[in-house]
């Protein structure tokens, strides 16, 4: 919960800093683009040992559990050096000692984003900029476990939380001359996100004589995410 609080805190602090203070040198963003549509595709591992319930299946398993996600995402420009991201985020897990033994791991994510331009490079068909994102907001994860002779396993996972931050490059080629200057391009990002969340685990014997066994456990983990995207703006 810390570290949620200290990322909204750093979030919020990015969108009041003073426009003027960012933006020196800048143009008048009239004319320019003032959304994007953004859709991509992810590739993430985790780096951090984690619960036996997570899909690495613990550090004294080893090895890294790989998944592949899509991501949605609208972005509004709010000065001339930044934009205010929205996106929406589907992932499954094809890789750790958890999918190995018959899991089934994904994430569904809803999270909003401030995106700092920190460098510009503006020309007259082709615009590319480097770019900082602080990226926070909602996560469930869910799981499918395998069925097994002895006993049913029945996994409740519940809403949890994720922040971040994120290092892009975004290159945009002009459709037009004539404002307001329509452009389609791409961008490649990568960076570091934390998930954090509960899970209730539920083993029901098949013998009606012996008891179930319930389990509640938290889920963290510590993720590098690389994106590439294509973009449109207008």
């Amino acid at each position: 919960m810390r570290s949620l609080l200290f990322a909204l805190a750093i979030a919020a602090a990015l969108l009041v800093v003073p426009a003027v203070a960012i933006a020196q040198g800048d143009r008048s963003i009239d004319g320019a683009p003032r959304s994007r549509v953004v859709v991509g595709t992810s590739f993430g591992a985790v780096i951090n040992d984690a619960p036996l319930s997570a899909p690495r299946g613990g550090g004294n398993f080893g090895g890294t559990a790989v998944n592949f996600g899509l991501t949605v995402g609208d972005e509004l420009r709010i000065s001339p050096r930044w934009w205010l991201a929205a996106s929406l985020a589907l992932s499954q897990w094809t890789a750790g000692a958890g999918v190995d033994a018959g899991y089934q791991y994904r994430r569904f994510e809803l999270g909003v984003a401030p995106r700092l331009e920190l460098f510009r490079w503006p020309r007259r068909l082709v615009a590319m900029d480097l770019h900082l994102a602080l990226p926070i907001g909602l996560s469930r994860p869910s799981v499918e476990a395998p069925q097994r002779r002895a006993f049913s396993e029945h996994v409740d996972s519940q809403w949890g939380w994720y922040a971040g931050s994120t290092l892009g490059v975004t290159v945009m080629f002009r459709l037009g001359r004539e404002p307001p200057h329509r452009s389609v391009g791409f961008r490649v990002e990568g960076g570091y996100y934390r998930h954090s969340s509960r899970r209730r685990t539920t083993l029901i014997p098949v013998d009606a004589a012996e008891a179930p066994v319930v389990e509640d456990a938290a889920v963290v983990d510590g993720e590098l995410l690389f994106t590439g995207a294509g973009v449109l703006s207008f």
